[in-house]
């Protein structure tokens, strides 16, 4: 198959940025590479492990709420499990398992024994040890 000669050249445009000379503190102008990099090395060093904290921009206490986390330690109720078993999305799946939506609603009784079994045999095992 023969392609179209302008179709087989590439043209690809880099943006290069250089830093041409850096000034140092006493004034003068250095432009070689070993030198800017020197420059640069020391002023990297003087800044390590140096603090200049003066203040907060922001007052963390008024952006940050309390909240009542009691609530994420009881167990889901009845009407929060049918919630969402009924929002579920017929044709996907929740989980990789692959059951989806539909097969969930359809045999959401079946399921729900075998959570509750589970549960409990795992509570029953965590009181033992």
């Amino acid at each position: 198959m023969k392609t179209h000669p302008s179709s087989t050249v590439a043209t690809i445009c880099h943006k290069t940025s250089f830093i041409v000379s850096l000034t140092k503190s006493d004034g003068t102008s250095v432009s070689e590479h070993d030198q800017k990099a020197n420059i640069l090395w020391i002023a990297f060093k003087e800044r390590l492990g140096s603090s200049e904290f003066t203040n907060m921009a922001q007052d963390f206490n008024t952006l940050l709420t309390q909240h009542d986390l009691e609530q994420l330690d009881l167990n889901f109720s009845q009407e929060e499990i049918d919630l969402v078993i009924k929002f579920l999305p017929n044709s996907h799946a929740p989980r990789p398992d692959g059951f989806n939506g539909l097969f969930i609603k359809k045999n959401v009784g079946v399921l729900l024994r075998m959570i509750s079994s589970d549960c409990s045999m795992t509570s029953a095992t965590s009181t033992e040890t």
